[in-house]
């Protein structure tokens, strides 16, 4: 059982999240949902299939299909999400951006959950007809075998891919909900979010607020890499213990980590990838506004600066050297 929950997890960190969305981005276009979800009503509404909704504010979640979860637990999910985007405005200022312009389901994050496979694969067949997701691209079809997508302020998954779903519906909300916002912003700016931002961001946030790191933390138990009733509490202490270590063929500087590519990463790397972003972030803590750095570092990215320029230039860790030197410092530092 537990190598099947491995894997369904393994699926949802890679595909879930962190996939590129079913659909074409465009610049500078602002995104909402509301075609998709039309489509979505009205074959269900045609088809007799039962849609319970929860939420009235940013986030918002859907159970399409016969779903075994109380209204009680919905509110619960729903309260989650609305805290990992009230986490990424803290963390950036209070600048609103992450927050919907308005209060309509078109401008609000809406995450689907479908019944069953059957169910699921029909919708996106459906989407497709109507143009309003992008056929597979290639030979492989992401949306069918991973049983996810991510559209405009929206993301559709089969409950199917949560065989452990009472275990890490918590921290899947959380996640979920801080790549839908991310992914927003960025894509309302034509860029795509670089993976080590998406990442960092919905793991720090699942740490937060959940105070575990579960989704993470499957991925590796059967190697036993993590004890499984002993989860790390800080990614800075994480690598920190890996500095100290003193095995420099594991560690990576900065920007290396910065452009691991997350489809085949190692624990140690792993690690580190998450760590680079919780150090970044950490450099502008308690800044409001503008002043924000880490709000500053996001946003010239988004309008198509470099991650790494954006940093060093923001930072003011000019190479590679300085900016690994501070990532260290900070990681050494904590206790």
């Amino acid at each position: 059982m537990l190598k099947f929950i491995l894997s369904i997890t393994s699926i949802f960190l890679i595909a879930a999240i962190f996939f590129q969305p079913a659909f074409s981005a465009e610049e500078n276009k602002p995104w909402g949902n509301q075609k998709i979800l039309e489509a979505v009503y009205t074959h269900a509404k045609e088809n007799k299939i039962g849609i319970r909704k929860q939420g009235q504010g940013p986030v918002r979640l859907l159970f399409i299909g016969t779903v075994d979860i109380s209204d009680k637990e919905m509110k619960q999910l729903v309260k989650l999400g609305e805290e990992a985007i009230k986490g990424l405005e803290a963390w950036t200022g209070h600048q609103k951006l992450f927050i919907p312009k308005d209060k309509s389901e078109d401008q609000a994050y809406c995450i689907l959950v479908i019944g069953n496979d059957e169910l699921y694969t029909k919708f996106v067949h459906l989407l497709r007809k109507e143009k309003l997701i992008d056929d597979p691209k290639g030979k492989d079809d992401l949306d069918l075998t991973y049983k996810n997508f991510d559209a405009q302020r929206l993301s559709m998954v089969s409950l199917s891919i949560f065989k452990d779903f009472a275990q890490t519906q918590r921290n899947w909300m959380v996640s979920l909900s801080s790549s839908l916002a991310i992914k927003t912003f960025f894509g309302e700016r034509g860029t795509e979010v670089p993976e080590w931002l998406n990442v960092s961001l919905a793991a720090d946030l699942e740490l937060l607020i959940c105070k575990s790191i579960r989704l993470f933390q499957l991925d590796y138990e059967k190697n036993d890499q993590i004890p499984s009733q002993n989860p790390s509490t800080s990614w800075g202490n994480d690598f920190k213990n890996l500095i100290k270590k003193g095995n420099n063929q594991d560690l990576l500087t900065a920007h290396g980590a910065l452009q691991l590519d997350l489809a085949s990463l190692s624990y140690t790397q792993h690690i580190q990838l998450y760590s680079i972003g919780s150090f970044i972030r950490s450099q502008t803590i308690g800044k409001r506004g503008e002043k924000n750095k880490f709000a500053q570092i996001i946003q010239r990215i988004a309008n198509k600066e470099s991650d790494i320029d954006a940093i060093s230039e923001v930072l003011k860790a000019k190479t590679d050297k300085i900016l690994t030197m501070g990532w260290h410092k900070w990681a050494l530092s904590r206790r």
